[in-house]
């Protein structure tokens, strides 16, 4: 007979097979199980150690992939209601199904985790960008709990260049598309105007609750001169001087080459 079962405790399939697969803490009832056939040898499983229905293991695994976006998306949600210091490698671990060390050899360290969950959290504000409204960016969730995930990892002492945006984003191109509707403007005033509202954008979702409150008109009287500085950008940037390329320039930001050009939307 030539097919085999080898029965494997959990340090050992750790060795041999965790590239392809993140393991949940075994139960007494249960074994990993590689079987041969013919000489090849079968992916890793986990199987009951008895064949008593009682005896049926409860944990589950998932491949290395899937246990890499479920630790993700269980930070997320846990650091949207959970003070930051709070969230733990343990409590990451216990509600995602995923065992700790898988967090270690996915990522490194629970800080790189942080890390990777911040860009998630641009990507699926980028995702949203070309659609999103003025406001889009002061009441986006994943903006905003990005915005202050970082204050604070910075605050830790998490070297800020790992959380540098992409200024050739989909979000930036969303940006540039909406400035060439109110008229062409320089490349330096685009640049410079992006920069701008995202410092503003980020500051307010991390300090707003700092200040007094204020009405809610309040809000919409800030954006409506945001959007009366950005209507007017080009007769700014010709009072200002701007409006003739400098070094760091190619051009205006005209609806040609807005297409394939850079960071975050409004």
């Amino acid at each position: 007979m030539d097919t085999e079962m080898y029965p494997l405790d959990a340090a050992a399939v750790y060795v041999c097979a965790h590239e392809f697969l993140e393991v949940a803490s075994l139960s007494s009832t249960q074994r990993v199980v590689i079987r041969t056939t013919g000489g090849n040898m079968s992916e890793p499983s986990i199987e009951p150690a008895s064949t008593d229905s009682a005896a049926r293991p409860s944990d589950t695994w998932v491949r290395a992939p899937e246990a890499r976006q479920r630790l993700i998306d269980t930070a997320i949600e846990l650091l949207r209601t959970h003070p930051f210091p709070e969230v733990t490698t343990r409590l990451i671990a216990e509600k995602s199904g995923v065992n700790r060390p898988a967090i270690l050899r996915q990522f490194g360290s629970k800080e790189a985790l942080f890390d990777e969950v911040a860009a998630e959290l641009s990507r699926r504000f980028a995702a949203r960008a070309p659609q999103s409204t003025g406001l889009g960016m002061l009441t986006d969730p994943d903006m905003g709990l990005r915005a202050r995930l970082v204050a604070w990892l910075v605050g830790e002492g998490a070297d800020p260049d790992h959380f540098r945006l992409d200024e050739d984003g989909p979000s930036a191109i969303a940006l540039r598309a909406r400035l060439a509707e109110h008229g062409p403007v320089s490349e330096k005033t685009a640049r410079i105007f992006h920069r701008m509202a995202v410092l503003l954008a980020e500051g307010f979702l991390v300090f707003n609750d700092t200040h007094p409150t204020r009405p809610p008109e309040d809000l919409v009287a800030m954006m409506e001169l945001f959007f009366d500085i950005r209507g007017n950008l080009s007769e700014t940037e010709k009072r200002l001087g701007w409006n003739e390329p400098d070094e760091n320039d190619s051009g205006s930001t005209g609806t040609d080459q807005v297409a394939g050009d850079a960071p975050s939307g409004d």
